[in-house]
């Protein structure tokens, strides 16, 4: 479903990701990886300095097993860059960060455990770590609950580090707190950072008018449906088209033809399955895209469209009725019909059903089929 109606982002919208449609996910998940590709070659640069404190600051006999975690960790930090370019993991780019972030974390948790029986001096024991990485939070577009997730995780190993540490109780309640205001800043700027990446997303991918999205954005999720189709999911196409527009705005105006456009367009929501994409394809024309292609499925909810259309309760600012019906061509993708000649095959269907006298359903492989007349 669609992310917004109509309206601003809110609190809630950024606290958690049930609110976000899939198209944003997707949107949030390319973001989201350039940024962690770029963190994560910064700390791929800063290991081998890290690696140099190591052999300057802490005693020779823990450098052994320190070498073999700081491999791991490089290692860790290799594969995680590896994988974030991997199609697979092109929606699991929140679980990447949340890895990037928790890897230097446990490779600070075990230097601690190594070097527990040992003096160390200040910088010996990493103690930078924890405010480094609850800092490197505020970089990525994390809903509210995962960087409280992430930052938990992290002062769980710094109280870890209270624990092995002789260091006075006041000094470490003191960085306790840091740490802790730290992390409410970092979750101030995830809130703002999200709440701006929505309404970018809204205003470049979202009708103003309906809160469909537009044209624009259909282009760019048309790649990803085709990517879906080529492991063998048809899709189903619906192209809708309002019967008449330009006589209802002849007839009562240009206002109550944007508002039998919203009133549709939120018609259309209440008959959208949850792995439904509707777009205002342009003017009066709506386009539904289903990933799942039952020929059966679709049909029948193209004539419950139809239906529902025509019993809308719209009225002019006289009070007069405005009857409004639609005209709808469906077709399926498959091997020999990408999502883009899908679509021009629901056109003429679409058309068919026009020439055929308006407030019908037509399918592209059955021109003389209509699923309800007059």
């Amino acid at each position: 479903m669609e992310y917004f109606h109509r309206g601003s982002s809110s609190i809630l919208d950024t606290l958690s990701d049930k609110k976000h449609s899939p198209d944003f996910a997707y949107a949030r998940n390319h973001y989201l990886g350039s940024r962690l590709r770029i963190v994560c070659w910064i700390f791929i640069l800063l290991s081998p300095f890290w690696a140099l404190f190591d052999h300057l600051l802490l005693p020779a006999e823990p450098l052994p097993e320190l070498r073999l975690a700081r491999l791991f960790f490089f290692g860790s930090l290799i594969v995680i860059l590896l994988l974030s370019h991997w199609r697979l993991f092109a929606r699991h780019q929140t679980l990447l960060a949340a890895m990037l972030l928790l890897s230097p974390a446990c490779f600070y948790a075990y230097l601690l455990f190594v070097t527990a029986p040992f003096e160390l001096p200040e910088l010996g024991n990493y103690q930078f770590i924890p405010f480094l990485l609850v800092a490197t939070l505020s970089i990525f577009p994390l809903t509210l609950l995962e960087s409280l997730l992430v930052g938990c995780l992290v002062i769980i190993v710094q109280l870890y580090s209270f624990y092995v540490d002789a260091t006075p109780t006041a000094y470490l309640i003191q960085q306790l707190w840091l740490l802790c205001a730290l992390l409410v800043m970092a979750l101030t700027a995830n809130h703002f950072h999200l709440n701006l990446l929505l309404r970018l997303y809204r205003q470049a991918t979202h009708d103003q008018l309906t809160g469909l999205l537009n044209r624009h954005a259909l282009l760019d999720l048309m790649d990803s449906q085709e990517q879906n189709e080529s492991r063998g999911h048809p899709m189903g196409i619906m192209l809708i088209d309002l019967d008449h527009f330009k006589k209802i705005n002849d007839t009562y105006g240009h206002a109550v033809g944007d508002e039998v456009l919203r009133r549709f367009a939120d018609l259309l929501r209440t008959h959208q399955k949850p792995t439904d994409r509707i777009a205002r394809y342009g003017g009066e024309e709506f386009l539904l895209i289903r990933d799942v292609g039952n020929i059966n499925a679709l049909h029948a909810q193209a004539d419950a469209i139809r239906k529902a259309t025509s019993t809308l309760s719209i009225q002019d600012f006289e009070g007069n009725a405005v009857q409004c019906t639609v005209s709808i061509g469906v077709a399926i993708t498959g091997p020999e019909r990408p999502l883009n000649r899908t679509i021009q095959a629901a056109d003429e269907a679409l058309y068919a059903a026009k020439r055929a006298g308006r407030n019908q359903v037509k399918s592209a492989d059955d021109p003389q089929l209509a699923i309800g007349t007059h």
